[in-house]
């Protein structure tokens, strides 16, 4: 974002407080019965000069205020968590690896009786949001809610043992607040599967036309009625047909990073990374 510049009445009120004290000079010279009304004109200019230097401090303030309300509107960086909670946002409880090539096994969502693991132990955050299209179904959250920015839609269940979640802020959708889910992770960090299933899907695609990016879907074990879908990754490392088990086979070797900004970033502490976007939806669903 463009900073806002300096008022340019800033340099033009020292060329006018110069010309006032130009013309006080000229009053103190004048005489007869002008001299008797150059200290009451002296006045005024002095007043004029006063009113000038209030004006001038008035337009500074606006303009701090006018770069504080863009700033709010498309700076997307939110206050850090840590200040917003009393706290950092700390994750590192998520889970332990299961065996050598294994990510994570704590829950962080659920749909009915499916339940998602994190796909990585080095996760930064995660955050529910708005899906884009109508068909993602509304996740239950795991753990504990660290900060909630759409309370219009979301009311929270209860804490349990886990990660920490955040639900982010409206961005004019109609869909449920938690319909999808942002995982942050570190550049470089495999992804691991976040269900025991069989993938169906791997589609390499352009993200708004000109990012290449990858899908992948996978049928839960006992669910065939549901995908669960992953994008923004890299290094896919699955096929269409391959099974796959939660928190054990890694689905790719790392999160998109892309060059631009994302919602989710405003949430995250530090350096903005890659996350892995998520939703559930019926097999039926359009991509």
């Amino acid at each position: 974002m463009t900073r806002p510049s300096e008022p340019a009445s800033l340099a033009e009120s020292f060329a006018a407080h110069t010309r006032l004290q130009v013309g006080a000079a000229t009053l103190d010279r004048m005489s007869g019965p002008g001299a008797v009304r150059a200290p009451r004109r002296r006045r005024r200019v002095r007043l004029r000069q006063l009113g000038l230097v209030v004006a001038v401090a008035a337009a500074v303030a606006s303009s701090v205020a006018l770069g504080a309300s863009v700033g709010e509107r498309t700076g997307t960086r939110r206050p850090p968590l840590a200040a917003a909670q009393g706290g950092p946002l700390d994750v590192s409880d998520a889970g332990q690896p299961r065996s050598a090539g294994a990510t994570a096994t704590a829950v962080f969502a659920s749909y009915s009786d499916l339940q998602l693991v994190l796909p990585s132990d080095q996760v930064r955050l995660v955050g529910f949001h708005e899906a884009a299209l109508a068909d993602a179904l509304p996740l239950t959250p795991a753990g504990s809610l660290r900060a909630n920015d759409n309370t219009t839609k979301f009311r929270p269940p209860p804490d349990g043992d886990g990660v920490g979640y955040v639900v982010l802020s409206s961005r004019g959708r109609t869909n449920p607040a938690t319909s999808a889910v942002d995982v942050a992770l570190p550049p470089g960090i495999p992804v691991a599967s976040l269900i025991d299933g069989t993938v169906t899907l791997v589609e390499h695609y352009q993200l708004y036309g000109r990012h290449p990016d990858t899908r992948v879907e996978i049928a839960p074990a006992g669910r065939p009625d549901l995908r669960v879908v992953l994008i923004h990754l890299t290094d896919v490392r699955v096929s269409p047909g391959q099974r796959v088990q939660a928190g054990r086979t890694v689905v790719a070797g790392a999160a998109n990073l892309f060059p631009f900004g994302s919602h989710v970033d405003r949430y995250v502490e530090g350096e903005p990374g890659p996350h892995v976007h998520i939703e559930v939806k019926r097999p039926t669903s359009g991509a």
